[in-house]
């Protein structure tokens, strides 16, 4: 008796390449995270304060780039003395 074959049916080289119909690869909140220096939990505050707009892809979270961008503002000297602005 030969042991029954396991079937796989996700292609493997495709895992991990999450990628939008316009051809950009969207982040996880990790990837995004190491990106911006932050811990995985600031990405996801972002998101659920609605300053950062995320997608889910079945049980996972992906955030587009061109988003990340678009969310990112420079700082104003009057803000690092602003006691309101975090």
């Amino acid at each position: 008796m030969t042991p029954l074959k396991r079937t796989n049916t996700r292609d493997r080289s495709k895992a991990g390449n999450h990628a939008t119909p316009r051809g950009v690869r969207l982040l996880s909140v990790q990837e995004l995270a190491v990106r911006w220096g932050v811990a995985d939990q600031t990405v996801r505050e972002r998101i659920a304060r609605g300053e950062l707009r995320a997608y889910r892809v079945g049980r996972l979270i992906r955030i587009d780039p061109r988003d990340a961008e678009r969310s990112v503002h420079p700082v104003v000297p009057s803000d690092l003395y602003d006691e309101n602005v975090q």
